[in-house]
């Protein structure tokens, strides 16, 4: 379900802009709500007041999932007589804060992309099984079995680096010849942690805080629009 709400503005090129933008870069959702809220004054002023996503469910492109997004940008300056004609064009990037919910279930699809399997082939492994868990005490836990490998799991703790977002540290050792493998799948899971899968055209996420409890991980994220998603 969509819904486009604005402030007055009914059904203008702007709405339909927004919904047309959203919807093109989500493959399905359970839930998802746009809402663009200004109102002629503002928009003739080069304002839109806010923008707010809220959804549930949401089925990306390369079908990665995200259980939950919440988004909130306010004081978007755009350019006010392109505006005014319902196109859209930022004056200035804007800033403002979400918070993402994944599961275990969408982690289980991030490590099972072609992508990685591709990578996995490219490298010499091959695992017949691969699971991942998040734990109570705030790791990640993957648990793979191969060619050659018995069943094996390997203990991750994402911690925040304010220049490089979150990294995973290891708690388990690593043998040397598993090393290439463990930098792998280390890789896939920071780009889940970090939202590279999951951002949208014109908007790009820097990981502010996370929560990680049994089976979910909640992030903090500051968001950066530098194009109104078209």
């Amino acid at each position: 379900m969509l819904l486009i709400n604005s402030n007055r503005l009914g059904e203008t090129a702007l709405n339909r802009m927004a919904e047309f933008a959203f919807a093109s870069q989500i493959n399905t959702a359970e839930q998802l709500t746009v809402r663009v809220k200004t109102n002629p004054g503002l928009l003739a002023q080069g304002e839109l007041e806010s923008l707010h996503i809220n959804g549930v469910g949401l089925v990306m492109r390369q079908d990665l999932r995200l259980e939950q997004m919440q988004l909130q940008m306010t004081g978007i300056r755009v350019k006010p007589l392109k505006a005014l004609l319902g196109n859209i064009e930022l004056a200035q990037p804007s800033h403002g804060r979400g918070c993402m919910v994944l599961t275990d279930r969408d982690f289980h699809g991030a490590f099972h992309s072609p992508d990685l399997g591709d990578r996995l082939t490219a490298l010499g492994h091959t695992l017949t099984s691969i699971h991942t868990h998040l734990q109570p005490e705030g790791t990640l836990a993957i648990t793979f079995t191969g060619e050659g490998l018995p069943a094996t799991t390997w203990q991750f703790l994402p911690i925040i680096n304010p220049h490089q977002g979150v990294i995973l540290t290891p708690q388990t050792a690593i043998p040397p010849a598993l090393q290439s493998l463990e930098a792998l799948l280390r890789s896939q899971g920071e780009a889940v942690f970090n939202l590279r899968r999951f951002e949208l055209k014109g908007l790009k996420f820097a990981i502010a805080g996370l929560t990680v409890q049994q089976g979910v991980v909640t992030l903090e994220a500051i968001a950066a629009m530098t194009q109104f998603p078209a």
